[in-house]
């Protein structure tokens, strides 16, 4: 898998369908080695949003995937980043989960 997720052989963050990046989908279906995986690319943004203005937080907490958002947070507050952002609704990954 590290071969398929290389960040020298592909942009780990490029979008596809709706706008959503390998991390929101991660995110989004709780798999926690690859989201880690694409976290220690510094080419990956964790605040990238998609179509509607979801990030992965936004994901991880609307499917219930914990892990995965405490997994964000501590990078979230390492890199002080804004985990309060809203979505194209208005609504906050606390707002989600």
């Amino acid at each position: 898998m590290s071969k398929v997720l290389d960040p020298h052989s592909v942009d780990p963050d490029a979008s596809i369908y709706m706008g959503r990046t390998a991390l929101s989908l991660a995110a989004r279906s709780g798999e926690i080695e690859v989201l880690r995986h694409l976290l220690a690319s510094d080419k990956v943004d964790p605040t990238s949003t998609d179509n509607i203005g979801r990030t992965p937080l936004h994901w991880a907490a609307r499917e219930g995937q914990l892990e995965v958002v405490k997994a964000l947070l501590a990078v979230y507050n390492a890199r002080k980043l804004d985990w309060e952002l809203a979505d194209s609704d208005g609504y906050t990954p606390l707002d989600e989960a």
